[in-house]
């Protein structure tokens, strides 16, 4: 039995099922042992084209067409994440409860004229969880580069690099927010002015810098956008030229097949490419498998983006009128909920733009009212959003290789900044709210654990 990699035997004695287009330099060869490198079909245990090489001179001595079976695979594992997306979003809803209190107080001060105390800057001290999920993002982001420019995906590669952009943002804003916080609750022990003036700056930078952040995400969702308004327009012509009756679901859903594969017509495009003109008859077949390799990985990275994976191989499958009824209604159902949450993402970023602009224009008593009531309904407003976020992640939980050391970490840092909170303020106000987000705090990650002891 040959490797599993290789397949050896001298060229005038071939092994059975092996169809031979030898050259002309081929029938010349003498008596000598070949190596074949084989590819492997993309979705079948079979073998397409195997190029052979002469061991003495490793020089191209034919190409042709063979079947060769090759045993079952093991499944391979999956590849543990370093955090789970769960855990990733629990983080995102801790982050924002420090927003909306911040917001409750600078509205309170508004309008029954109370300080602002300095002492809440503890609970902004969540801001150092950027570091961590900036970081993962970046990472995310190289990730998928790298997948999009081995396919040659210009829109995924765009997406890519704003991800990774949008996560040095979020580290940069978290290098500088972390120690703005940390130097105002040291100004409250402390009389050197520069302290305050240190964390003024930093504060300020990194505010700047979350804008920055803010404009990049703008740019994503916008391309994001654009892909599912296009398939949303691509699907809406398939629908309306496949004919009502009984086998309409059938019908569509066969002719959304398309959409994952390669058809006759594209295929043709393909034959049109200089490149493969270029080539010789012999080099055509294994060219044109790639070419169309290619294209099928793009078509599933730019469904994968629009729909999901279970969308994908409902589009792949074959379908009878029970089974074609519930699969188009997914798939119409997840497309709606992408461009649904697209847009509320897009319209609230647009919002805290215009928020953040407006305070620099408007500095008026009733301006810095209203902007106070806007920024706290807009904080409530991303709170819903990333609770819808986190439960949506919870139905496909898959556990990450360090969940539970993060959320020994998180639980660690909430009761810290209860801690820190009530020993440095002598308000009951502040003290009330920090044992408030605490609670929350501890009670979004218990909710984490749960799953991660069910996963």
């Amino acid at each position: 039995m040959p490797a599993i990699n290789q397949l050896q035997f001298s060229f005038f004695e071939p092994p059975a099922r092996c169809s031979l287009l030898p050259t002309k330099k081929a029938m010349d060869s003498s008596r000598v042992p070949l190596t074949f490198h084989i590819k492997q079909e993309r979705t079948k245990n079979q073998f397409l084209f195997i190029q052979s090489h002469d061991r003495s001179k490793i020089s191209p001595l034919f190409h042709f067409p063979m079947q060769y079976d090759l045993p079952e695979q093991a499944p391979v594992a999956r590849k543990k994440t370093v955090l789970s997306s769960l855990m990733l979003a629990g983080t995102t809803l801790v982050t924002d409860v420090p927003g909306m209190v911040k917001g409750v107080f600078t509205l309170c001060d508004k309008i029954l004229g109370l300080s602002d105390p300095a002492v809440l800057a503890a609970l902004g001290l969540t801001k150092g969880f950027s570091l961590v999920s900036g970081g993962l993002t970046i990472k995310g982001g190289m990730q998928e580069a790298i997948a999009a420019r081995k396919i040659s995906d210009p829109s995924g590669l765009v997406l890519a690099r704003l991800k990774i952009a949008k996560g040095t943002a979020a580290v940069a804003s978290g290098v500088a927010a972390l120690p703005a916080r940390v130097l105002t609750l040291v100004s409250l022990v402390t009389t050197v002015r520069v302290v305050a003036v240190v964390a003024k700056i930093l504060g300020s930078v990194g505010g700047a810098l979350l804008v920055v952040g803010t404009l990049i995400s703008g740019i994503g969702l916008t391309i994001r956008l654009a892909e599912l308004r296009r398939f949303r327009a691509e699907l809406s012509v398939v629908l309306k030229d496949c004919p009502s009756g009984p086998q309409r679901d059938v019908a569509t859903l066969e002719h959304l097949k398309r959409f994952a594969s390669v058809s006759p017509q594209e295929e043709g495009e393909l034959k049109k490419d200089p490149q493969y003109c270029a080539l010789l008859e012999a080099q055509k077949a294994e060219k044109l498998s790639c070419m169309k390799e290619l294209l099928l990985q793009q078509k599933e990275a730019f469904l994968v983006r629009v729909t999901d994976k279970k969308c994908l191989q409902l589009m792949r499958q074959t379908h009878t009128p029970e089974t074609a009824e519930s699969s188009l209604a997914a798939i119409q159902q997840k497309l709606r909920e992408k461009i649904g949450l697209s847009l509320i993402a897009a319209s609230l970023l647009a919002i805290s733009l215009v928020l953040t602009l407006a305070a620099f224009i408007f500095t008026g008593a009733a301006s810095l009212l209203i902007l106070a009531a806007a920024s706290l309904a807009l904080s409530l407003s991303w709170f819903v959003f990333d609770i819808y976020a986190f439960l949506q992640e919870s139905k496909d939980f898959q556990s990450g290789k360090y969940d539970a050391l993060w959320l020994r970490v998180s639980n660690a840092s909430a009761v810290a900044t209860v801690g820190i909170t009530c020993l440095l303020s002598h308000e009951i106000a502040p003290i009330a709210a920090a044992c408030a987000v605490g609670t929350l705090w501890l009670a979004i990650n218990q909710i984490s654990a749960r799953y991660l002891s069910q996963g």
